[in-house]
């Protein structure tokens, strides 16, 4: 919460974003329990389509029902080490579908 402070004395209306834990999948956790006193701050969310499959887009849309706000800010259509082939599949399916929707 430092930080948060620090950064908003010397600027207090740009978005902050705020990592969650696990490698930022566990969005639920701020979800149930979020950063209070300050605004204008976002939650980051990791995701590797070839890892992270339908319950960590689950997990994103429960915590953005609660009100999280989300901003996406490491992904990929590869597994999350960065080995093995593109799962993004063709269409409006999988993330590329969840990432696009409103």
């Amino acid at each position: 919460m430092e930080i948060i402070k620090t950064i908003r004395a010397n600027d207090s209306s740009n978005i902050i974003l705020v990592g969650c834990p696990r490698w930022d999948q566990d969005v639920h956790l701020p979800a149930s329990d979020p950063i209070s006193g300050y605004s204008n701050l976002m939650y980051s969310m990791h995701f590797y389509a070839g890892t992270h499959t339908q319950w960590l887009r689950d997990r994103t849309d429960s915590a953005m029902q609660k009100g999280l706000p989300i901003f996406v800010s490491e992904c990929a259509g590869t597994e999350a080490t960065g080995d093995g082939r593109s799962t993004i599949p063709n269409g409006k399916s999988g993330w590329i579908g969840w990432i696009q929707k409103d």
